[in-house]
């Protein structure tokens, strides 16, 4: 662990050392790793409930119409809806 120390100067000419704690670089790699992977995990969820919400009104819209829809005809029924 990276020490370093600070000089407190308290009453009377004395002299505190204080030690401040600092992370080593590996942690903070970790750390910034975790967060990435929360991130991506995350997004992926969204684009996954996105992708199951258009193929669920894809399928109302091939049963409303009685053909294959196509992006724009997808698009309209949601909004209609």
């Amino acid at each position: 662990m990276n020490l370093s120390s600070k000089s407190i100067k308290k009453n009377k000419g004395e002299t505190i050392m204080k030690k401040k704690y600092r992370l080593k670089k590996w942690v903070k790699v970790t750390l910034n790793i975790l967060c990435a992977i929360s991130v991506f995990i995350i997004l992926a969820l969204l684009v996954k409930k996105g992708v199951n919400d258009f193929e669920d009104l894809a399928k109302q819209c091939d049963k409303e119409y009685g053909y294959t829809c196509t992006y724009y005809d997808i698009r309209q029924y949601s909004l209609g809806k």
